[in-house]
């Protein structure tokens, strides 16, 4: 997971909610939620959307092969895997 941690582009703590954004220099990036609203448990807490950045800063929600839509009951390992194939999506000009 090499240097995943400087792509962190926002975090909030409420207690126990929890979110990180990540943006990656391809355009995609993550949003992950740990706490009562995101689908876990205490044994896989986290829930991971990908998402894509317009030239404006905005992002959405994509799909993308390996995570077509909202990935729940993560470990911080899972995050870790998916942080990485978020980081290397290839764009397509």
């Amino acid at each position: 997971m090499n240097r995943i941690k400087e792509n962190l582009m926002f975090y909030h703590n409420a207690g126990f909610e929890k979110q990180w954004i990540y943006r990656f220099k391809n355009g995609y990036g993550a949003s992950i939620i740990k706490g009562r609203y995101a689908y876990g448990n205490k044994f896989f807490p986290y829930e991971l959307m990908v998402i894509k950045f317009d030239e404006n800063g905005c992002s959405e929600q994509v799909e993308v092969p390996f995570a077509p839509d909202t990935k729940g009951y993560l470990r911080i390992e899972d995050i870790k895997e998916y942080l990485n194939k978020i980081k290397n999506i290839e764009v397509k000009v």
